[in-house]
């Protein structure tokens, strides 16, 4: 479903406990075509609580894939939390 999808919407806990979730080998092996997934950026929307400096080391790997295009979504007070560091 990921693969035609306008946006994929998850949560920041799922990217932590499922570090595979979005691993793009996964598309050859399924016989998908990286072109039809990544014609463009992918927007993907990162609903979270935790916002840390080391976000891109412990996260996973679409924090720092560039085909991805990310939109992390998050209270105020835990910006602000991340802001003050």
């Amino acid at each position: 479903m990921r693969t035609y999808a306008d946006c994929i919407i998850t949560t920041g806990k799922i990217l932590r406990k499922e570090p595979g979730c979005f691993d793009t080998s996964v598309f050859a092996t399924l016989g998908f075509d990286k072109a039809v997934y990544f014609e463009k950026p992918k927007p993907v929307a990162i609903l979270t609580d935790t916002l840390n400096e080391n976000l891109l080391e412990v996260g996973n790997k679409v924090y720092a894939d560039r085909r991805f295009k990310k939109h992390l979504l998050t209270k105020d007070t835990t910006l602000l939390r991340f802001l003050e560091h």
